[in-house]
């Protein structure tokens, strides 16, 4: 669900470290978004006083699931 090509940590060198693993029954519900969730290009930061490095060094990666029509 996390692409090789996606970088997921905030290091200098772009590096895809971070995934999401399912189950089969489990891949049926996925809608097909997924990714990183950049918080620092986001602006979540802003007035904080943190850096990126600060909070955490990898970015939440997230995909979403069809919940209304269940498939198991």
């Amino acid at each position: 669900m996390i692409p090789n090509d996606v970088d997921t940590t905030v290091a200098a060198s772009s590096n895809t470290y971070d995934r999401i693993v399912t189950t089969k029954s489990t891949d049926e519900d996925f809608d097909g978004v997924s990714g990183v969730y950049r918080y620092d290009e986001a602006g979540d930061l802003a007035g904080s006083g943190l850096t990126v490095g600060q909070v955490s060094d990898h970015f939440p990666v997230y995909a979403e699931f069809l919940v209304a029509w269940d498939t198991d």
